[in-house]
């Protein structure tokens, strides 16, 4: 069983590891060591959850692979198979709110299982979900820092910095004046650059030209359609084609004046 386990880590693949696994639990069935076998069954599970061709159907092996961990007395696995099972159920929620919900889960048992960084991406997930069905553009501002928070706290600096985008990109849409509004959509821009977020890179560069154009910082007409024309290039890049063809309209309507 043993050995089984061994070639099981080092193996090439994930279906091959779940064969692996598979002849682990056989053998440690044959020996009579229950605790060994329900838990070679859940790593069997959670391999093949890997390849599983669909989000209901990972979300049904996690969830195996959990009662096998739980069967084998082994906690902290038992916990992270639920927090993955729920993370993967998210993928099959019927609105953003029970997606919300699910994530809330998925944290729960990671942070039961002592998975501190799984589970505050969970968390920071449970928040970006919350910020889709939040009806106050502060509260949704509020909700993306939340989970800009948990993604830092959680090591992941990607969706650190498109949390941060997001929450910036939020405050825009509350701001003040064009000028803060703009100020505002650059440093959105300047968060996706830094989490590798191309089309939202391009969409709050657009949103910060086309911002600026407003703010009667431009000193002619001609100065403000080349900043709307800017806009139209970053809305392009973003493959924004409905914004790209009203800034390019509004681009047209500045030079005609």
């Amino acid at each position: 069983g043993w050995h089984y386990s061994a070639l099981a880590n080092v193996a090439e693949s994930p279906k091959e590891r779940a064969e692996l696994y598979k002849n682990a639990a056989d053998e440690f069935k044959a020996g009579k060591n229950d605790d060994f076998y329900h838990w070679a069954m859940g790593s069997h599970y959670s391999a093949l959850a890997n390849v599983a061709e669909s989000p209901k159907e990972r979300a049904e092996l996690y969830k195996k692979a959990a009662d096998e961990f739980k069967a084998g007395k082994n906690d902290d696995f038992y916990h992270w198979a639920m927090g993955t099972h729920y993370g993967a159920s998210t993928k099959i929620a019927e609105s953003p709110k029970e997606e919300a919900e699910l994530h809330k889960k998925a944290a729960d048992e990671f942070k039961a299982g002592k998975n501190d960084d799984w589970y505050h991406q969970a968390m920071g997930m449970h928040y970006r979900a919350l910020a889709v069905i939040t009806e106050s553009p502060k509260e949704e501002a509020e909700l993306h820092k939340k989970a800009a928070d948990e993604f830092k706290a959680g090591k992941n600096d990607d969706w650190y910095h498109q949390a941060m985008g997001m929450h910036y990109s939020a405050l825009a849409n509350v701001a003040e004046s064009p000028k803060e509004e703009a100020e505002l959509h650059k440093k959105a821009a300047d968060e996706f650059k830094a989490g590798k977020s191309d089309e939202s890179y391009h969409w709050a560069m657009g949103s910060h030209y086309s911002a600026l154009a407003l703010a009667n910082v431009a000193e002619s007409p001609k100065e403000m359609a080349e900043l709307l024309k800017k806009a139209a290039d970053e809305f392009k890049a973003g493959k924004l084609d409905v914004w790209y063809h009203m800034a390019m309209g509004v681009h047209y309507r500045a030079l005609a004046v």
